[in-house]
């Protein structure tokens, strides 16, 4: 192939990629060039309140604080510990379990509120766990943002194995 060629060729890839992008950034529809991630709500006590009793048609899950946690904990929630069983045995929230869906769909209605946990901030387990608690069907997840650390470091009551 000669130069004149493939200067001839770029020239055509060039301005089919150009507009081939440029029409995808004005659809409505575009594929996403960049994947977003994911970003919830910071739920507050009324609107916890609000959707722990109605019947939901999609499933929530909300962010909340230590704060907003401990009431969760006082009013009873289900608390699933997002860490693996060696982590959980060293120290977990009193009362928390650490199962998979199919065992916690054994154990709970799928319209009971659940907690979600991990260890702390910078953990995605919990979210993850959210997630997948959402996709098999129950309704209300709360994913506890600080975690274990925040936790235990309030001096709320754990359980060591």
């Amino acid at each position: 192939m000669s130069q004149k060629e493939l200067i001839q060729i770029s020239i055509i890839l060039g301005v089919s990629l150009f507009f081939g992008l440029g029409y995808n950034v004005i659809r409505d529809d575009g594929i996403p060039l960049i994947a977003k991630k994911k970003v919830y709500e910071q739920a507050d006590i009324t609107e916890l309140e609000r959707n722990a009793t109605k019947v939901k048609l999609e499933p929530i899950i909300k962010i909340v604080d230590l704060t907003m946690t401990k009431e969760l904990y006082d009013r009873g929630f289900t608390f699933v510990d997002a860490r693996d069983e060696i982590e959980f045995s060293e120290g977990h929230i009193k009362g928390a379990l650490n199962v998979s869906s199919i065992q916690l769909a054994e154990l709970i209605s799928f319209d009971d509120p659940i907690v979600t946990y991990c260890s702390g901030e910078d953990c995605e387990l919990s979210i993850t766990l959210a997630e997948e608690l959402a996709d098999f069907g129950f309704s209300t997840i709360f994913v506890f943002s600080g975690g274990w650390p925040e936790w235990e470091s309030a001096d709320y009551p754990v359980e060591m194995e």
